[in-house]
């Protein structure tokens, strides 16, 4: 899971960035994205559905 944290963080900050950009969002708002704690949230999610994809197609687990 530690792998892919680096990738996830900088996808999201990527992501409040464009939001911005945009004006879909506000400063304030895209802040949460810097958040270490959301940032977790999301890399245990992804894992998580990762490993039901897994399961549920039969690759490797």
């Amino acid at each position: 899971m530690k792998d892919i944290q680096p990738f996830v963080r900088v996808a999201i900050r990527i992501a409040g960035g464009i939001a911005i950009g945009r004006g879909w969002a506000d400063t304030e708002t895209v802040s949460l994205f810097y958040d270490p704690a959301f940032i977790g949230a999301v890399v245990v999610g992804i894992n998580e559905l990762w490993h039901l994809a897994a399961r549920r197609y039969g690759w490797p687990t």
